[in-house]
């Protein structure tokens, strides 16, 4: 006889996998977009930082007002 109580697409490893995808989908797609806007600030801060570099651009000293 054929188990009972799990779906029909649960006894593969993918339909598994697919069940518990769906369980956490907003968790997983919320590290996902997280970590991508990480990585994608600290790339436009690195090339910011390179614009200033190269085009000599003097940041006014906030420290030392005066």
């Amino acid at each position: 006889m054929a188990p009972r109580g799990r779906g029909r697409g649960d006894r593969t490893l993918l339909g598994r996998a697919r069940r518990t995808f769906a369980k956490f989908e907003f968790e997983f797609l919320f590290v996902f977009f997280a970590g991508a806007f990480y990585l994608l600030c600290k790339y436009w801060l690195y090339r910011f930082y390179e614009y200033l570099e190269t085009n000599k651009v003097v940041l006014p000293d906030f420290k030392n007002k005066g």
